[in-house]
């Protein structure tokens, strides 16, 4: 009778359960693990200025953060990798490791019980998050069995055509929804390859949208909502009962507000906080893009608008490359006061934001978090803001490899048509190249040109690199060419940076040739504009 009352007053918690909260902040603890403290500071902080829920990103390859007693080795093992720092480790040998030996660790459920407690006391509620069924090579390297095949470390996804792999996630998520009183949990099921199921026997009558709502099933049994991320609506979901977090393309929030589902709002180019906030030369490594306060604070204004009514928003900092509780500060703060401002009835003006933010950065250093000095930063790059005029702008381009349609700038024009790009590869400036660039730019006649410069923008985190070849050649008639340059320059010690490649010397010319050539590792090129004197 006990065990009926129970499942009869989870059933009822679920028909209750409202929308997801309003604001949302993320934290990862899987990349780089965080101390308690660490979260109990940020639950203050967030009480302190309303928002309402933090989202902890507990699982992922890099560690397994939360214990389980009915899979210890998820901790034992998955908790604890080779290498102290994500990039050393996932460029190396990725391997996983002890408590004695590796870099790691885990919260135990009594501690995380202690703070859910503690943040419920003060209005915030903790969203817990597991991934499925990608982002687990922790997982199959501590229970092989739950990969496709059963060598350890063989694939980052976990098999979804096994009936073991849900017994495995019943037992997991049981275990979570007895620490985690929240209205939902978070399955990810983003950036799953598929490629182990496309060869196993037991996945082939099987998608990832079955397999979520597979799993959703489960999270129903518990009294529970599920929220995934936006992969799981493209790729098919049907149950509209599932929440869907956006991080890619905005408009796919349109659609699935449309289709029925919840949303929570968090597209990547506005929402994270792995970005720089300022120059980055000044800063330490980031994953990329340039984000400062400002900004996060306009894409919020417009992303909580009218046309958005009734959606979540959510800013979400993932820890690559914050190894710190202090860095992951700095990252968060204040940056999390816009979502703190957007969230009230009636916002602030931008510039009476940014004064009550500097003010509150103050008192957020008195009381011992780590947020970054926005009165002390430099801005946007100064280019950005200037029109650059020389001989090829408005010149029409000619392009012998094509630029990527996922970055085109301003299209056919954008090499001359004087915008030059900020800190950030996604400000719509910078053109991207999947490969070598080969462009000719027609002068209009023939005339004398003594420098040929372009700026080339380096982010290794999101594999942009600097080109290893640079030739600038001319034409009189755009068929015979005459090499002015072939440049192999030094690779760049810094992962962020901005380059000048130039040639200077005399030469007449109506056409000029521009080639670059891609970095051994591949990637991306990204130029902004060809600038002739």
């Amino acid at each position: 009778m006990k065990r009926i009352l129970t499942l009869l007053l989870s059933c009822l918690v679920g028909l209750a359960m409202g929308q997801p909260p309003r604001g949302i902040v993320m934290v990862d603890v899987s990349r780089h693990f965080m101390p308690l403290d660490f979260l109990y500071r940020q639950v203050e902080e967030l009480a302190r200025y309303g928002i309402p829920a933090m989202q902890l990103h507990l699982t992922d390859a890099a560690g397994w953060r939360l214990e389980i007693k009915s899979y210890p080795r998820l901790t034992d093992m998955g908790a604890w990798r080779t290498e102290a720092l994500w990039a050393d480790w996932w460029q190396g040998d990725r391997r996983y490791s002890n408590a004695q030996q590796g870099y790691g660790g885990y919260y135990t459920q009594a501690e995380m019980r202690a703070l859910v407690s503690f943040a419920r006391e003060r209005g915030v509620e903790i969203i817990p998050e597991i991934e499925f069924p990608a982002h687990s090579e922790e997982v199959t390297a501590a229970y092989p069995w739950l990969a496709c095949s059963d060598e350890a470390y063989s694939s980052a996804d976990l098999c979804i055509g096994s009936d073991s792999t849900y017994a495995f996630m019943s037992r997991i998520l049981s275990e979570v929804a007895s620490i985690f009183p929240s209205e939902y949990l978070h399955l990810g099921g983003d950036e799953a390859s598929g490629q182990a199921w496309r060869t196993c026997p037991r996945c082939k009558d099987m998608t990832q949208a079955r397999a979520m709502e597979r799993v959703n099933a489960i999270v129903h049994r518990l009294g529970r909502k599920m929220i995934c991320w936006d992969e799981v609506f493209t790729g098919g979901l049907r149950d509209t009962s599932v929440a869907i977090m956006v991080w890619r393309d905005p408009e796919t929030a349109r659609l699935a507000s449309r289709a029925g589902h919840d949303v929570v709002l968090c597209p990547s180019r506005y929402c994270y906080l792995d970005r720089y906030q300022d120059k980055p030369s000044l800063q330490p490594r980031a994953m990329g893009g340039y984000l400062p306060v400002d900004s996060v604070y306009s894409h919020l204004s417009q992303l909580s608008g009218e046309g958005w009514r009734g959606t979540s928003l959510a800013l979400c900092l993932w820890t690559e490359y914050v190894p710190t509780q202090k860095d992951a500060e700095r990252m968060l703060w204040p940056r999390l006061l816009a979502l703190a401002e957007i969230l009230k009835p009636h916002p602030r003006e931008p510039e009476d934001f940014r004064r009550w933010a500097e003010e509150e950065c103050r008192k957020l250093r008195a009381r011992g978090i780590d947020a970054y000095d926005i009165e002390g930063e430099e801005g946007q790059r100064p280019e950005y803001s200037q029109m650059a005029l020389h001989k090829a702008r408005l010149c029409p381009v000619t392009y012998n490899t094509p630029y990527s349609p996922a970055y085109p700038s301003s299209g056919l024009g954008a090499l001359t048509d004087g915008m030059q790009g900020g800190w950030a590869n996604t400000d719509g400036r910078w053109q991207g190249f999947l490969g070598p660039i080969d462009v000719v730019i027609d002068l209009g006649h023939r005339q004398r040109v003594r420098s040929v410069l372009a700026t080339f923008l380096q982010s290794r985190g999101v594999e942009i690199y600097l080109p290893s070849r640079f030739v600038v050649s001319a034409s009189d008639d755009g068929r015979r060419w005459t090499q002015l340059c072939d440049q192999h320059p030094a690779e760049a010690p810094r992962p962020d940076v901005l380059r000048l490649h130039e040639w200077h010397g005399s030469a007449r010319a109506r056409y000029l040739r521009l080639q670059s050539e891609p970095d051994a590792r591949g990637g991306w090129l990204f130029t902004d504009e060809i600038i002739v004197r």
